[in-house]
């Protein structure tokens, strides 16, 4: 499977995430794609767009020893060649994402997707909002009823990527973007997808370190109304 920018897909898979409740856990309903359909034709136009929608850089949080957790999962999925390997890593990230995922969250689909081009490796993270009624249909699979869920091809999702050459070094850096916030919101990602899930934290870009601090300039202007107080500030800066 290649996608329109030449990216080879070796692995796609899928999640359908409950909100989790502590007394009643759920057993997780996965999958993978293997073949084209139209389903991958709507996520590679998406994968491709990554680099350029994903304009939020994140971090790893590191533990004491340098590491992540989520991050040594996601680096062991994309270096592993065999499908059902990277299922092993696919699923704990899953996981992760069902244990982080409240009543506010609600139900969704749940989305990996690997792809390699020339000597770069891009892993594409996605989560769109589902319909609980799909999951609590026990008689098809995961895989049976993906088309259902894409019937509305919603545009409306969280999204992370992470792009490097392999290496023990690789994706301790992505970018994200979250499509499901409203306009009226003043975060620019919810806290439950970087935060509880990724284990991450945002990065303070140049433009965002200048906007913070231009804050701060005119915090400390309108705390006084004498014009020679205001120009020492100024003269200051």
């Amino acid at each position: 499977m290649k996608t329109f920018d030449g990216f080879d897909i070796t692995y796609i898979f899928l999640a359908y995430i409950l909100p989790y409740l502590e007394s009643d856990p759920k057993q997780l309903n996965t999958g993978s794609i293997k073949k084209e359909n139209k389903t991958t034709k709507y996520l590679f136009k998406i994968f491709d767009a990554a680099h350029k929608e994903g304009n939020i850089e994140i971090l790893f949080k590191p533990t004491g020893k340098q590491e992540n957790p989520i991050r040594s999962q996601i680096l062991s999925l994309a270096q592993k060649s065999a499908i059902h390997q990277k299922s092993v890593h696919a699923k704990k990230l899953a996981q992760q994402l069902y244990e982080a995922t409240d009543e506010r969250s609600g139900t969704g689909l749940f989305v990996i997707i690997q792809g390699e081009k020339e000597r770069v490796t891009r892993i594409v993270l996605l989560r769109f909002k589902g319909d609980e009624g799909l999951y609590n249909n026990g008689k098809k699979l995961l895989i049976d009823y993906i088309p259902e869920v894409f019937t509305k091809k919603s545009n409306h999702y969280k999204l992370t990527y992470y792009e490097d050459i392999l290496s023990e070094k690789s994706f301790w850096k992505g970018y994200a973007i979250d499509k499901q916030l409203g306009g009226l919101s003043q975060k620019p990602i919810s806290l439950f997808w970087i935060d509880k899930f990724l284990q991450s934290q945002t990065a303070l870009t140049p433009s965002q370190g200048t906007m913070q601090f231009s804050r701060i300039i005119k915090s400390m202007l309108n705390k006084t109304n004498d014009i020679s107080e205001q120009e020492q500030i100024i003269t200051g800066v």
